[in-house]
């Protein structure tokens, strides 16, 4: 055996987990694949518990979930089976380049490397395999194999842990072989918002039951540093450099920070935004008066409170109604609402609760139930606008989706969303703007949980950073557009209307 691989199998043993706090600060001597104290503490947590490696970027997340496959390899010969996924084929091509790197390093020419299959053979019959995870067709390469260790890397793509969680079906093993899964993320992906509901509002390095999972999990947290074999200060420069556009982004990536949801789309949502929910509706006439020298405090117009629904629908994805409002310029329940502002005071979310990018599957008379539920609760009319595909005729005998909401008692018209660029552009200002005393601004209801939910999070398209990622969880947000942008049909309480201008 070579001096790099007895070295290795050293480090193999002495990392093996007897104890969730024990760090072995020695293995940072041991060549060739050295160990940060984070890393080695990292290595030490039980096989017991599935991980969360999250945090910042530059701390080696992904170099050691590779060194704990290979120590599993190591561990349970040619028993064992490693399956690592990414969301995409260049994602796979980095971690592919490190593994033969590290097993070039330890074994010489003695491990076997498949490149059609992206499969490494180690000397002993281990295997670990890589593979791209995108959509549920993937999950036919996956039936019928089964692996001990399944790691996640860069799971914050995944705008819903959906897929991930069914990869566990093949999560199995000999008896008396451990199964264990691990996730890697930074903070900001489109998943960003489950990963830090399941796993980043918890104790690090404690172990607990993931709630959606019943798994005991640990956490860690860490940033690029505690790499003690970088130029930090130069990564940390090249970091800013490499995304000059997004500061707030290459915050988030540096200091691991998940709380503030830095470099999310809807950054500038704040809880200036955000009000007690509403007893009761407003009522009452805004006066708008002249303000030019001939005809200065004269009354120009006469403007109403107004009240509409918008909706985004979906079957299979979520569906999301909002009762929404426009000011006149009035105050209501100790707060006032400059004229224009569009206020949300109630929402319908047909969503998973565990996975909110996922909807019920209910039929349109099903949801028409829902949303005249909520219209009868606060006495408006069950009209608004919803997304243009919902007046596409499919061929359906029951004609439109627009048309059997309508014949379920729910009138819709097209939202003539126009540009989504306009319609992003108009809340950021709108959501900019509120609690400023003379301009319109944006305003949720903190009973409007799915909203608060789903919109911090959102992330920007790394390839149009002024758009929103569509791969995310934007079914919120979608609904909100299409409310701030059309108005029609502006409705009255009861039965009365009001003119749209």
């Amino acid at each position: 055996m070579d001096l790099y691989r007895f070295r290795f199998r050293c480090c193999v043993w002495l990392c093996r987990p007897n104890g969730i706090h024990d760090v072995m600060s020695n293995i940072v001597t041991i060549e060739p694949d050295k160990l940060t104290p984070l890393q080695a503490r990292i290595m030490a947590v039980p096989d017991a518990h599935d991980m969360a490696i999250l945090g910042g970027r530059g701390y080696g997340k992904t170099r050691v979930a590779i060194l704990i496959a290979l120590r599993f390899c190591e561990q349970y010969g040619n028993h064992a089976k490693v399956l690592i996924v990414r969301r995409s084929f260049p994602g796979l091509g980095e971690i592919e380049q490190e593994c033969l790197t590290i097993f070039t390093q330890i074994y010489g020419t003695s491990f076997n490397y498949n490149s059609q299959k992206h499969r490494f053979k180690m000397p002993n019959g281990g295997t670990i395999s890589l593979d791209q995870l995108d959509h549920e067709s993937d999950f036919a390469k996956f039936q019928g194999r089964s692996f001990g260790l399944i790691v996640a890397d860069e799971a914050g793509q995944y705008p819903s842990p959906n897929l991930l969680d069914r990869l566990r079906s093949s999560l199995r093993a000999p008896l008396g072989i451990p199964t264990r899964y691990i996730i890697t993320a930074n903070p900001g992906g489109p998943g960003h918002g489950w990963i830090k509901k399941r796993h980043v509002l918890r104790p690090e390095w404690e172990p607990y039951t993931d709630d959606n999972t019943g798994i005991s999990f640990v956490t860690v947290n860490g940033t690029y540093e505690s790499n003690i074999f970088i130029d930090r200060e130069k990564y940390a420069r090249n970091l800013r450099a490499s995304n000059a556009a997004d500061p707030a982004l290459v915050q988030a990536w540096l200091s691991g920070d998940w709380t503030a949801i830095s470099g999310a789309f809807f950054e500038c949502l704040t809880d200036k935004s955000m009000f007690d929910p509403w007893q009761s509706l407003p009522g009452g006439v805004g006066i708008e008066r002249h303000t030019d020298f001939m005809h200065h405090g004269e009354v120009k117009a006469r403007h109403e409170w107004k009240f509409y629904l918008a909706g985004d629908y979906g079957y299979a994805a979520p569906s999301v109604f909002l009762a929404m409002a426009e000011s006149p310029g009035l105050e209501h329940e100790g707060r006032f609402y400059p004229r224009g502002s569009k206020i949300v005071f109630d929402e319908v979310a047909l969503a998973g609760i565990d996975d909110p990018s996922l909807g019920l599957h209910m039929i349109v008379p099903e949801q028409a139930a829902a949303i005249k539920s909520m219209t009868e609760r606060w006495g408006i009319r069950a009209e608004g606008v919803i997304d243009d595909g919902c007046f596409a005729n499919m061929g359906s005998q029951e004609g439109t989706t627009a048309d059997q909401f309508r014949k379920a008692g729910v009138h819709f018209r097209r939202a003539h969303k126009g540009s989504r660029m306009s319609g992003w552009n108009m809340l950021r200002t709108l959501m900019t703007q509120a609690g400023q005393p003379d301009v319109p601004g944006l305003y949720i209801g903190k009973n409007c949980q799915y909203l608060w939910e789903t919109l911090p999070s959102l992330p920007r398209d790394p390839r149009k950073p002024e758009d929103l990622d569509t791969r995310a969880n934007d079914h919120g947000a979608d609904s909100l557009r299409y409310g701030c942008l059309r108005r029609a049909p502006i409705l009255t309480t009861g039965l009365g209307y009001a003119t749209c201008r």
